[in-house]
């Protein structure tokens, strides 16, 4: 860091693709998506040997969290983000007694950019598993890589072996994802929304649609998560600063700067006793003075969604102001 009276962010991984899209072709945000759509960049870890995520046991049953409570947070959770004036799009699974509570706009389309990574990991090693592609240990390891410090070239590596956006579109039609759709252009202009990335990791959890070493091996990985991403950058924002108080089974962070001036930043989660709850949140924000009120932005959504720092617990009584309002068809 350079000596300053202000801590400096860094750009963070995938920055360089979006550079790579103004110097080569702005016309894949020039159809009128920039406005709408989210480009993150997620990070991640290195190498480690985790065992796989047991299955949800039968007892003891844990009472299911009031659906009329948990949406009120999220309803609070999106005044939140209204007030500091980002764009927010929030889903919340609890795998024990298939409660599923979301923001209105849960299916709104957000560019994944290092998202997508764990589609990627998914379809190769599928491929692998089917003997259509080979995969050395280097490349086992490059893979980790790819999932746990959002290693951009490995992304880019394996994005080819696999076929592009072929990828998108086996992964979307094998886990049922109804807004997931391959780019129009680089790997990190996938889109998809805060309800497919809930469902994607409880299928890969589940191991429904899913090979048990593969889910395994993507849940490991997304296990061994670093509160500093492979550029530097501090991915600890969002979930992991808000479940303080939650067993941790896995977090995939995302981040990036958008043409428009917006700054995107995606936080997921699978978290609890054997894996019980799913989370994802997206956030959009203008960001004219940096990085760093974004940040701030999510972190504040985050805390509101889950006030006590756990999934559940009591929440301050909510004052009228915070009722839900009509949001627009597309958030």
């Amino acid at each position: 860091m350079p000596p300053s009276s202000t801590p400096t962010r860094r750009f963070p991984s995938g920055f360089r693709q979006v550079a790579w899209s103004v110097a080569t072709g702005v016309a894949v945000l020039g159809v009128g998506t920039a406005a709408t759509l989210g480009v993150a960049a997620a990070t991640t870890h290195p190498h480690t040997s985790v065992p796989p995520v047991p299955p949800a046991p039968a007892a003891p049953v844990v009472p299911p969290v009031s659906d009329r409570f948990l949406q009120a947070d999220v309803y609070h959770a999106e005044a939140v983000a209204r007030r500091q004036g980002a764009r927010v799009a929030i889903a919340v699974l609890d795998r024990d007694t298939g409660q599923r509570v979301e923001s209105r706009n849960a299916h709104a389309p957000f560019f994944t950019a290092s998202l997508v990574k764990v589609m990627i990991a998914e379809d190769v090693l599928t491929q692998r598993d089917q003997g259509k592609v080979h995969l050395s240990s280097s490349d086992m390891h490059m893979m980790h890589l790819m999932i746990t410090r959002s290693d951009d070239f490995a992304a880019d590596s394996f994005w080819d072996l696999g076929g592009g956006n072929a990828i998108v579109t086996r992964a979307a039609a094998r886990y049922g994802l109804h807004d997931t759709h391959p780019p129009r252009g680089p790997w990190w202009f996938t889109t998809t929304s805060a309800d497919d990335m809930v469902s994607l990791y409880d299928q890969i959890v589940t191991r429904r649609s899913t090979d048990p070493a593969v889910a395994n091996w993507i849940v490991s990985a997304m296990r061994d998560f670093q509160p500093t991403g492979d550029d530097g950058e501090n991915q600890t924002f969002g979930l992991p600063t808000a479940l303080s108080r939650e067993p941790v089974v896995g977090y995939k962070q995302g981040w990036m700067p958008l043409l428009d001036g917006n700054w995107i930043h995606d936080s997921t989660a699978i978290v609890g006793k054997s894996a019980r709850y799913i989370v994802a949140i997206m956030a959009s924000q203008p960001a004219p003075n940096g990085e760093d009120p974004t940040v701030s932005s999510i972190d504040d959504v985050a805390k509101a969604l889950f006030p006590r720092g756990r999934i559940g617990a009591a929440a301050p009584v909510r004052a009228p102001a915070t009722a839900p309002v009509r949001a627009p068809a597309h958030g």
